[in-house]
C-alpha cells in the first residue's frame, strides 16, 4: 500500500508540474521584438510625443510574422502627426490584442478605453492611455483574464 501511495504521489507531482509549465508559454524571438517595438510606440503616444514612433513601427513592419501586423505598422510608420498616429495605433493594437489573448505574454495587460472605443497592450501597472495621452492618461479599464 505504501508503494501504491508513493506511486500516486509521484504521478500527481508530475502531472502538476506539466500543468504549471504548460500555463507559461514562451514567446518566440520574433514576437518578442514586435512586442518591444509596440510598447515603445505605446509609451511615446501616452507621453504625447511622436518621437521614435515611426522607427518602432518600421521595425515591426520588417519583423512581423503576419500580413495584418505588417500592413498596420507600415501605415502607422508613414504618419507624422500625433492625432493620426493614435488612430493608426488602434489598428495595430487590434492585431496585437488578438495575439496577446492567445499567447498571454507575461507582465502584459489588455486595456480598454471606452471613449476611444479601442484596446491596447501595456506593461502591467497603472493605465497609460495612448489615445488621449496626458489629457486623460489614466482613462481606461484593465481587462481581467486577458
Amino acid at each position: 500500500m505504501k508503494n501504491f501511495n508513493l506511486f500516486v504521489f509521484v504521478l500527481l507531482c508530475g502531472v502538476l508540474s506539466l500543468n504549471i509549465n504548460a500555463a507559461k508559454p514562451t514567446l518566440d524571438p520574433v514576437m518578442t521584438s514586435v512586442l518591444d517595438s509596440y510598447l515603445k510606440i505605446h509609451g511615446a503616444l501616452a507621453a504625447d510625443t511622436t518621437q521614435g514612433v515611426s522607427e518602432a513601427a518600421q521595425t515591426i513592419t520588417k519583423t512581423a510574422p503576419t500580413t495584418q501586423l505588417k500592413k498596420a505598422s507600415l501605415t502607422l510608420s508613414k504618419e507624422k502627426d500625433l492625432k493620426t498616429m493614435r488612430e493608426r495605433f488602434k489598428d495595430l493594437s487590434e492585431h496585437m490584442v488578438k495575439w496577446a489573448r492567445i499567447q498571454k505574454p507575461a507582465d502584459i495587460q489588455i486595456t480598454f478605453c471606452s471613449m476611444a472605443n479601442a484596446r491596447w497592450l501595456q506593461k502591467t501597472g497603472s493605465v497609460k492611455n495612448p489615445y488621449y495621452g496626458k489629457e486623460m492618461l489614466e482613462c481606461g479599464e484593465i481587462e481581467k483574464g486577458k
